[in-house]
């Protein structure tokens, strides 16, 4: 089956949350006269928390797919079962602009271990399936998974190193 990254493709659900979360976070923005680093916070808070929720929803399949692939949770099962309510936590305090300075190096840590789990998985070449969305959704791990990440971490160093 070919992969198709476009808006009517397999990876279409991602692209509809990442679409919803930047135009309520912009129009949020744009409304309140926020700044761009609140932007991102909102946008970063919504990313994780949504992304969350659906791992919420099959937390068992969740934890199984991701171990497949996640350097910790390969080791450490229950880093699998635990990483949506960390990944929720992080969301939330984006969300509430608490601790910043700490989500921000969460953030970084463990999207980043994400990130190398992924990029290696692809760069093996295995066929499994991502753990972004839980079950909810039938999606093959993919570069998609990488942006997801990568965004996330990206972010983080951009607003830490503006911080600094």
């Amino acid at each position: 089956m070919t992969q198709t990254f476009g808006f009517s493709g397999v990876y279409r659900p991602i692209w509809i949350i990442y679409g919803l979360i930047f135009g309520v976070t912009t129009i949020a923005a744009l409304t309140n006269n926020l700044n761009f680093e609140t932007w991102m916070k909102l946008s970063m808070g919504g990313i994780a928390l949504i992304f969350a929720m659906f791992k919420f929803f099959t937390l068992e399949a969740f934890a199984r797919d991701f171990g497949k692939y996640d350097i910790v949770a390969k080791h450490i099962p229950f880093y699998g079962t635990s990483y949506p309510f960390i990944e929720a936590g992080i969301g939330v305090l984006f969300l509430t602009n608490l601790f910043i300075p700490f989500a921000l190096v969460l953030s970084i840590l463990v999207f980043g271990i994400g990130l190398i789990g992924i990029w290696q998985a692809l760069q093996r070449g295995e066929q499994t399936q991502c753990a972004c969305v839980g079950k909810m959704f039938d999606l093959p791990l993919s570069r998609v998974a990488l942006f997801e990440n990568g965004l996330m971490v990206g972010m983080s160093v951009l607003m830490l190193s503006v911080a600094l």
